[in-house]
């Protein structure tokens, strides 16, 4: 079919066979992120001022999201859920070696 204003024209951003275009789009999509990013660091007010970007209060709020994230996986913490979880699994294998020996 040929390709009107009027109807859809498949998947945007299709791959089509083009590893180039995709190289092009990743390209533009990390220029994008580093932009928001540099711009959530630097605040809101600031951003405005200097690049004369808006964030909606939702793209902020997930801009949030990601730098929480972010610090998480950054900052080990003492309360490590999969740290306790090995110990006391591995006291769990222990007391259910010692009921095998039991029998």
């Amino acid at each position: 079919g040929s390709i009107t204003s009027m109807t859809p024209s498949g998947m945007p951003f299709g791959r089509k066979g083009k590893e180039e275009s995709m190289s092009q789009y990743k390209s533009v999509g990390h220029r994008y992120l580093s932009f928001c990013w540099k711009a959530y660091r630097i605040g809101r007010e600031e951003a405005l001022e200097r690049w004369a970007v808006r964030f909606t209060d939702e793209q902020w709020s997930l801009l949030q999201d990601v730098a929480e994230e972010l610090e998480r996986d950054r900052v080990p913490s003492s309360y490590n859920s999969r740290f306790s979880s090995g110990r006391k699994r591995q006291a769990k294998d222990k007391d259910e070696d010692e009921d095998e020996d039991g029998d």
